[in-house]
């Protein structure tokens, strides 16, 4: 049988500590070459040149069809993954920076799969939906980041964003740092306000709404990233000794923005083999795929977070340090690890939608 979990029954299954254990042993592997992944496969269109009813005050400059894959293993749950999302990107001009957001296919609903096979024999054995597992193994993944890289003593956190992966990023960080005071800045008030009243009830320490990012970063031990901005808005300035960088996309931050960090690590040095039409809108002569600013470093120089899990390379060294953390791509591994873990859970308390798996099987080989 195959077994279908949607994210309600997912989001009762694991919890951000599990998630954090998960990929804390996923990375030992990795750093050891035991279990493997592809890079992220993008595939781009457009879907329409403009749009009725636009409002132009918001800039809007051109939507796009994104079809992504990822496929990786992990061999200590014997899963192997592939990660399916097919998403309709909007791209707009925001107080002056690029920002891409995703819009519902159709009201309120997205498309985000996720199916996991046996290494062992090769069955499908479930098909998850990816809302919550996302969001979750995106976060945790930055906090064993910020574990291995941030000072102990780190308290104040400076977020920049107040969306769904900036919840789930202070929520794992929470796991590994004992936080004080977080500072929050992101271009909506209304969703700031929202976020600041939400985490500060969840987590129980000062969450408090600044009215600009320079603001935001003033004083912080950690300064955490998780927007939808395409294009640079951290000021290499505000990097001091002793701050820990945490970026959830690798175009927030500049290139001499990194160059100011004493030890950077990334998340993989796999980059996405990306194919985009000729069509897609572009920006400033730029076409609109999913980073459109180019990088001029040479991102096969650092370590990543699997290789510092073992000892190739190394953490923070000193208090006077800045570090930094690029989580800048997916791998299917992530969602076979953390995927272990539900898929067990769920067959202990027998939740989800059963398929018989005689639909799926062929009588002939491919």
């Amino acid at each position: 049988m195959v077994r279908y979990l949607r994210n309600e029954d997912i989001a009762q299954l694991i919890s951000m500590p599990e998630v954090i254990e998960d990929l804390r042993k996923l990375y030992v592997e990795m750093g050891h070459g035991i279990s493997v992944g592809t890079p992220r496969s993008d595939v781009h269109h457009p879907i329409s040149a403009t749009r009725e009813g636009e409002d132009a005050s918001d800039s809007y400059i051109g939507s796009a069809h994104y079809l992504k894959t990822m496929v990786g293993g992990y061999v200590g749950g014997g899963l192997v993954a592939l990660r399916l999302s097919s998403d309709l990107v909007r791209f707009s001009l925001q107080n002056g920076y690029l920002r891409r957001e995703k819009e519902p296919q159709v009201p309120g609903k997205w498309f985000g799969m996720v199916a996991l096979f046996s290494l062992e024999n090769g069955e499908l054995k479930c098909l998850m939906q990816d809302g919550v597992i996302q969001r979750m193994r995106v976060g945790a993944t930055s906090a064993l980041a910020d574990d291995l890289l941030a000072r102990q003593d780190t308290k104040v956190i400076a977020i920049l964003g107040s969306g769904g992966q900036a919840r789930a990023h202070l929520r794992a960080l929470s796991h590994v740092r004992k936080l004080e005071r977080v500072q929050v800045w992101s271009p909506n008030a209304g969703h700031r306000k929202e976020f600041c009243n939400e985490m500060e009830e969840e987590l129980g320490v000062s969450v408090v709404s600044c009215t600009s990012s320079q603001q935001a970063v003033l004083g912080c031990d950690l300064l955490m990233t998780a927007t939808n901005s395409r294009q640079p808005f951290v000021d290499p300035e505000w990097l001091v000794p002793g701050m820990h960088v945490s970026a959830l996309q690798r175009d927030e931050v500049s290139d001499d923005g990194y160059r100011r960090i004493d030890r950077l690590v990334l998340h993989t040095k796999l980059k996405e083999v990306t194919v985009s039409s000729s069509s897609l809108p572009s920006f400033k002569g730029t076409i609109l795929q999913d980073h459109p600013v180019p990088s001029s470093l040479d991102w096969t120089r650092y370590p990543t977070l699997a290789e510092i899990s073992v000892g190739i390379g190394d953490v923070r060294q000193s208090d006077e340090e800045i570090t930094g953390f690029i989580n800048n791509l997916g791998q299917g591994s992530q969602f076979a690890a953390v995927g272990s873990t539900i898929l067990r859970k769920a067959e202990e308390k027998d939740l989800g939608i059963k398929i018989d798996s005689d639909l799926l099987w062929q009588n002939m080989h491919s």
